[in-house]
């Protein structure tokens, strides 16, 4: 392959990289919310709509890239992985 075709590849798969790391910050944004709605004792309601919300949102979107492909998927996984690592960082930046 040339080098041309692989840059087109990448580029025709950059957005899914893209969209797995939104969905991290999605999903560890409504992680947060739980834990302060369990830590606020805000009542088991408000913390089931939040993981209800999480579950809703990451299979939605693990299962539409995986409709697409092996590299769609992937990819979103890398993305949301890489959410989480910045997540993990600066939580502990906070502690």
């Amino acid at each position: 392959m040339t080098l041309y075709l692989l840059l087109s590849q990448f580029l025709n798969l950059l957005p899914w990289l893209l969209a797995g790391l939104v969905l991290g910050a999605v999903y560890f944004v409504l992680l947060g919310r739980t834990v302060a709605a369990i830590e606020a004792d805000a009542g088991w309601r408000r913390a089931a709509v939040f993981v209800g919300l999480r579950l809703v949102l990451a299979t939605g979107a693990f299962a539409l890239a995986a409709m697409q492909g092996t590299a769609p998927l992937i990819l979103t996984l890398l993305g949301f992985i890489a959410a989480r690592m910045i997540a993990i960082r600066r939580v502990k930046g906070q502690g």
